[in-house]
């Protein structure tokens, strides 16, 4: 083998491994940012609106997984993880990567609302109803299993404010962008710009999770 042909295998090679690394835990259809955000209002900034009570937005909804009566977060896992739901729920814990920090997932689980309850409160699920926001809640496409410490880092911050390691940005946004397209919530100037630069082509990292 020549040296050129020796080199561009090593690239080939590294490219399928970087890609595999860095896979999303969940499928990449989801729409591109520029074709939610075309759906999205825009707002000044985000007003915080008095009342909020993670209570309003109801609990895990029950659902029925592999013949067993769980709820929406035992779902999450089992899709986190390409498992079975066992018995009493039970769900085994298999090697996958954070999708928030690229590294391996802990065991210190706790399942996130990428467009956070408290922020939706404030854009306008403030006024809902009370079945659409428990909908809302328990939406598979706004939840993902993260660490715990990313988790509580994050907290109620829309992505002027927080975001997720750098070559997980763009799928965040475009995750981000495709709830608040389907549930009608404008987002602020300063985080539609953070999102826009997110998956910039321009800026496309190694690694980089579309």
């Amino acid at each position: 083998m020549t040296p050129s042909r020796l080199f561009l295998f090593v690239l080939v090679f590294f490219t399928i491994v970087t890609a595999l690394i860095y896979r999303p835990v969940y499928p990449t259809d989801t729409p591109s940012l520029n074709s939610s955000l075309a759906r999205v209002g825009s707002v000044p900034q985000r007003q915080s609106v008095l009342g909020y009570d993670r209570a309003a937005f109801g609990d895990w909804a029950p659902m029925l997984i592999d013949g067993q009566s769980c709820t929406t977060r035992h779902l999450i896992l089992s899709q986190t993880f390409q498992s079975a739901v066992a018995a009493g729920c039970e769900i085994t814990p298999t090697s996958v990567t954070d999708p928030y920090t690229g590294s391996s997932l802990p065991e210190d689980i706790q399942i996130d609302h990428i467009f956070p309850l408290r922020a939706a409160w404030d854009l306008g699920a403030h006024s809902w109803p009370a079945e659409k926001r428990k909908r809302f809640a328990n939406d598979p496409s706004n939840l993902v299993a993260v660490s715990a410490q990313a988790n509580q880092e994050k907290s109620d911050l829309l992505p002027s404010q927080w975001m997720p390691e750098v070559r997980r940005g763009c799928w965040y946004a475009r995750r981000l962008a495709a709830v608040a397209a389907a549930y009608e919530l404008p987002l602020p100037r300063s985080d539609r710009r953070v999102m826009q630069r997110a998956c910039s082509v321009s800026e496309f990292p190694a690694g980089w999770l579309g």
